[in-house]
């Protein structure tokens, strides 16, 4: 298993487009992907969700 984080303090820098992208690419490429969004505002969650292209968050 690979993991890849994408982090930085300063907000606004591509954080959560980056990794919505490549979320996106990783699962068309046809791997197995997990998707941790960890910002309050859960920006990356919403997208990834309102797409229809994921399974809704579980604990």
């Amino acid at each position: 298993m690979k993991t890849l984080v994408l982090a930085n303090q300063k907000g606004g820098v591509g954080k959560s487009a980056l990794g919505t992208q490549l979320a996106y690419y990783l699962h068309a490429a046809g791997l197995r992907t997990l998707f941790v969004d960890l910002d309050h505002q859960q920006n990356s969650s919403k997208a990834i969700l309102k797409s229809g292209r994921a399974v809704a968050p579980g604990y």
